[in-house]
């Protein structure tokens, strides 16, 4: 079977849908309007990448999806609960744009705006959630919102939207976008390689095979005064999540702008942390990394290469040294040939020449 070429291929998200809307997925599958579909037993001829799924169901021919709400799905008039909101800028202004009937609350950008200002009071961002919600969603009348500065044209496919049942019995939802780039397909002539190490009080260090290092940090945000009621604290999260999207499509923006070849670890769920991989999710930092940083790089057709993670953080990138004693929170000493850096600096550099085959053989 020949291979898929993913660069062809659509940008595919997935996010996770709430358990309540479990059997309502059940009845829809029940009455025919989820189809299986099949998908390849080789890993590397699978166009769907990211969900180990026991079964996959496509649509059934003529059903109807839409988008009403940031947590809600309508499928033949169904609804399903599902965050439609963890999706990259440019994915989630289609999924607006193309819904006939989503509703949203107002004044939602500049909630987000004084909610990412250190000069806002606590106790005002506590008023102004629960007047959100106190006032109810409308017709989403600035459904045409910007989309980042690197891409255009993105089209949601409707009729590609998938859903997966895991082997635990969990369900998630897959939507597909066309996307075109708005950058040259080739890369710049001062383009580098850049290797990137991830974390969540660095978002993530961009080290370039030219010397020079760019740090992206998360952006604080003021966190409420008082107990939010839970529509509140729903819209909440919806917000914080939109603030971490901002700030990582930063990175993609510039990897894109600068990166020639870009090089990542290998990360998976089992080799991070709880606190890495909950808090990463909230704040975007997950699907950021595993999702739209290379589909993003491979529609800009720039090389994306993931490096194995192991010792990242405890390897001298002057010397190749190796010690866990060489990590002392944010500071790096080699304890071989005392070079000093920061760790996350120290770790980015470790990628990029990890991934360009240069890293120093310790003696």
């Amino acid at each position: 079977m020949p291979r898929h070429n993913r660069r062809d291929e659509p940008h595919r998200y997935t996010v996770q849908v709430q358990k309540a809307a479990y059997p309502t997925l059940e009845r829809l599958l029940r009455t025919g309007r989820l189809v299986p579909l099949e998908r390849p037993a080789h890993e590397p001829d699978d166009h769907i990448k990211g969900v180990a799924s026991r079964n996959t169901y496509r649509l059934a021919p003529g059903s109807e999806i839409d988008i009403v709400q940031d947590q809600a799905i309508l499928i033949d008039g169904q609804t399903v609960h599902a965050s439609a909101y963890r999706l990259p800028t440019w994915a989630y202004a289609a999924l607006r744009q193309q819904s006939s009937s989503f509703l949203q609350y107002t004044g939602m950008d500049e909630l987000l705006a004084r909610l990412r200002d250190p000069a806002s009071s606590p106790a005002n961002i506590y008023r102004r959630l629960e007047q959100a919600v106190a006032t109810g969603r409308v017709t989403d009348a600035c459904r045409a919102a910007p989309t980042s500065s690197t891409v255009t044209d993105v089209c949601w496919l409707r009729e590609e939207t998938l859903l997966h049942q895991t082997p635990t019995g969990h369900w998630f939802m897959t939507f597909a976008f066309t996307v075109r780039s708005l950058l040259p397909t080739a890369p710049q002539q001062q383009a580098t390689d850049i290797g990137l190490d991830l974390g969540l009080t660095k978002l993530t260090v961009a080290c370039h095979a030219n010397g020079t290092v760019k740090m992206f940090r998360p952006t604080p945000l003021v966190i409420p005064q008082g107990r939010l009621s839970p529509a509140a604290a729903d819209l909440l999260d919806t917000l914080t999540y939109a603030s971490g999207r901002l700030d990582a499509e930063r990175v993609i923006d510039h990897v894109l702008r600068h990166g020639r070849h870009v090089f990542a670890e290998r990360l998976t769920h089992r080799n991070v942390t709880p606190q890495f991989r909950y808090g990463g999710r909230d704040h975007a930092l997950h699907d950021y990394h595993f999702a739209w940083l290379p589909q993003a790089l491979n529609t800009a057709r720039r090389r994306f290469t993931r490096v194995n993670p192991a010792y990242t953080s405890q390897t001298c990138a002057q010397c190749g040294h190796r010690d866990a004693a060489n990590r002392r929170g944010e500071a790096f000493e080699c304890t071989k040939c005392r070079a000093r850096a920061d760790a996350d600096v120290n770790a980015a550099h470790v990628i990029l020449l990890s991934g360009r085959g240069e890293l120093p053989r310790a003696g």
